[in-house]
């Protein structure tokens, strides 16, 4: 052990450790062994011998301290290199590692570098329990895992700046998740900007819901308030709501009763019940409320000017009403509804909102189409299914992001065995979660800290990809069991690292502005120590990686605008 000394314990005050490194060792990087042994780097770990056990630490700073130890000649030794250590856990005599410490170091202890089979006690082989995320960055030979049902259950996150290589983690990790031994592996990416398809191919399914053929996420799969939050979402008011849910409720009831499959009782059908019914029918009833006027101080019978048709969305036109309460007379509802009528007609007519339609019903009366539904979100075959809302508008995105959210959610809550849930988990990676969960979204906040309180008791975890981690809600992230910190150079952003940090060890996040390209500080219950990982490359690369310049190296020039303009008309 001798040859891996590097230094003797000059203070101990809790878990924080102050040693003072030998002078006999040149530079901060000694060959030991026949390779490069890193001493004085932030993120470092040390070991202490402890009878049979080894204590593990990891080095927070170093400093030169002068000394004030007199030789025989009175001279001052030189200046002393001190390292900061905090003590992270320990190797039992049994080779195991366990977090925390059963016994401190004393005075003088002596401190090594770590070998590389210390590391490999750290980061078990993976397996069926372990997946390979990079390699540890003091010790490159070490390969460092993470516990994949922490991953998954406890939730996590990753984060880092633009460029930093939050992309290509993602890809990495879920490629291992597509390759490893988790055949039944349920995974939902939503991706913000299309760009895993190319990475998983035909590992993953991918559902783009601005270019799908037939509707993704009926809008009757979703609870009224969901609805009418996405149809209308300026200015809905209390009367509105009500006269919605309780005309939603009697379409549901009404299909219902026509509907072979469905066994619930009429009564037990409520406004958030997933039964099919049709939207339209709904408007041109809030719409003709709105609108209506009667020839009869009775008010039975309307004062109808022209028909309106309910399929092609065309209002029933009247007379309109007098202010003097003659002839023709108002309704009870007459112009208390404004204008959110015509905002829930012009969405009906919206291209944007075409994933969200109802289907065919008239086959939905005979077979339930909820299964087949959620298949084509879900993946049930495959390990990944890929949301692709790159297309989809922002406004759109946010809304539909939150309703599949709870989708899963209520899916999960109502398991059964061997149905998705505890029994088979599910994971739903949110690219860029900051476009979807900002302080406006508040139905979307709603789900997404509902999942992390609550998601672990039913098996659905949460990953989180962000850039600004400062904009997504302090509930949700309270909740991160771990945390996938890159290059982060905004301070509001990097406090969120460093609150999952221990104590002793918040000041490892002031490197995060200093990490390479995929490189990542690693904290959380899914790794044994908070370590510095370089993230394996993904092979293939997704398409967010930076654009090639070799055609500006083309003469003549030649960009074909037509192949732009008939994509976008086509996607929108």
């Amino acid at each position: 052990m001798r040859g891996s000394l590097v230094g003797r314990v000059v203070s101990v005050s809790g878990s924080r450790v102050l040693a003072r490194i030998t002078e006999d060792i040149a530079g901060l990087e000694p060959i030991w062994d026949g390779r490069l042994h890193s001493v004085g780097q932030v993120g470092t770990v040390m070991k202490l011998p402890q009878g049979g056990s080894r204590l593990l630490a990891i080095v927070s700073g170093l400093a030169v301290v002068a000394s004030t130890e007199a030789t025989s000649d009175q001279d001052l030794h030189p200046d002393a290199r001190q390292i900061s250590m905090e003590l992270v856990g320990e190797i039992d005599g049994a080779g195991v590692f366990n977090r925390g410490v059963s016994q401190w170091p004393g005075i003088d202890d002596p401190v090594h570098f770590v070998l590389t089979e210390d590391m490999a006690t750290l980061f078990p082989r993976s397996s069926e329990k372990h997946l390979a995320l990079g390699r540890v960055s003091s010790n490159m030979s070490v390969t460092a895992t993470v516990d994949v049902g922490k991953l998954v259950s406890r939730h996590s996150a990753i984060v880092g700046s633009t460029g930093s290589g939050k992309s290509s983690a993602v890809a990495s990790i879920l490629q291992s998740v597509a390759k490893g031994p988790w055949p039944s592996a349920s995974v939902v990416l939503f991706d913000a900007h299309g760009e895993y398809s190319s990475a998983l191919g035909d590992d993953a399914k991918v559902v783009d819901l601005a270019m799908s053929q037939e509707p993704v996420l009926p809008y009757w799969v979703l609870p009224a308030g969901e609805i009418l939050e996405i149809y209308c979402p300026n200015a809905v008011t209390p009367l509105y709501r009500e006269l919605f849910a309780e005309r939603v409720v009697e379409a549901r009831r009404a299909f219902a009763s026509g509907a072979s499959w469905v066994a619930i009782p009429q009564i037990e059908i409520g406004a958030d019940t997933p039964i099919p019914f049709d939207l339209k029918d709904v408007w041109f009833w809030l719409d003709t409320a709105n609108r209506e006027t009667f020839s009869d101080s009775a008010k039975t019978a309307h004062a109808l000017t022209a028909a309106g048709d309910t399929s092609l969305l065309r209002s029933n036109q009247f007379r309109p009403h007098t202010p003097n309460n003659s002839v023709p007379y108002k309704g009870v509802n007459t112009g208390k509804l404004g204008t959110l009528p015509e905002q829930l007609r012009q969405r009906l007519l919206d291209p944007d909102f075409a994933f969200l339609r109802e289907g065919d019903l008239a086959s939905a009366s005979s077979v339930d189409p909820l299964p087949m539904i959620i298949s084509r979100i879900l993946p049930i075959t495959e390990r990944i299914s890929v949301v692709d809302t790159s297309l989809v508008p922002s406004r759109v995105a946010q809304q539909v992001v939150a309703a599949l959210l709870g989708l899963l959610f209520e899916l999960a809550k109502r398991r059964t065995r061997g149905g998705l849930g505890r029994d088979n988990p599910i994971l739903a990676v949110v690219d860029e979660a900051h476009r979807y969960f900002g302080v406006e979204a508040v139905r979307a906040r709603t789900n997404l800290e509902r999942i992390s309180r609550e998601g672990r008791k039913y098996g659905v975890g949460l990953m989180l990809v962000t850039q600004r981690p400062s904009e997504l809600p302090a509930t949700a992230l309270s909740q991160v069991g771990t945390i996938i910190g890159l290059r982060l150079n905004n301070q509001a952003d990097q406090s969120i690292v460093a609150a999952t940090m221990p104590d002793g060890l918040k000041n490892l996040v002031e490197v995060l502005p200093s990490l390479r390209n995929g490189e990542a500080i690693v904290a959380g219950e899914a790794i044994s120590m908070p370590s510095r990982i370089q993230i394996r490359p993904p092979s293939p690369w997704p398409a967010g990686d930076d654009p090639e310049i070799t055609a500006w190296n083309k003469s003549p020039k030649e960009i074909d605008l037509e192949l732009n303009i008939a994509e976008w008309r086509e996607r929108g």
